[in-house]
């Protein structure tokens, strides 16, 4: 046994060694980031507890068989586009009246749709409304086309 003695207290001083737990490292006195501790006299009631929905935006499904595109929210303005019936737009703004509904994309490019020939799906409610960048193009009619000036004819 007395052989096997240095190999025992080996084994045990080896053991002692890997369970010994380490000694945590000292730091500053004050912490970098300090950490408030909340005590019931300290709390509020909540009053309200915020929801937090989805923001979806309503669709366009067109009805019509094709529907024009405009670059603004009224017949005059220029068509951008058309879209055949069952697409589904993205609705964007609207104008004021809800008449015409600002929509992504076509081309590549917002643009207007009456909304007579949609059907909306979801809420126009939380919808922005917008305005036209510039006001419709005049058409020309015959009251609107004037004649050319008539300037004087040199005489020599």
């Amino acid at each position: 046994m007395q052989r096997y003695l240095p190999l025992i207290v080996l084994i045990v001083l080896a053991s002692l060694i890997a369970c010994r737990t380490p000694k945590p490292i000292p730091t500053s006195a004050s912490p970098i980031f300090p950490i408030p501790v909340v005590t019931p006299s300290d709390t509020q009631p909540v009053s309200e507890v915020p929801t937090f929905l989805p923001s979806v935006s309503p669709i366009a499904v067109v009805t019509g068989d094709l529907l024009n595109v405009r670059s603004g929210p009224w017949p005059d303005y220029p068509k951008l586009g058309e879209v055949k019936k069952g697409a589904r737009l993205k609705i964007v703004a609207k104008d004021r009246t809800e008449g015409w509904l600002l929509v992504c994309c076509v081309n590549k490019r917002e643009g207007w749709v009456f909304s007579g020939f949609v059907q909306i799906e979801g809420s126009l409610t939380g919808v922005p409304v917008a305005e036209a960048a510039e006001p419709p193009p005049t058409p020309f009619t015959k009251d609107t086309i004037r004649e050319p000036l008539r300037t004087a004819t040199p005489t020599k």
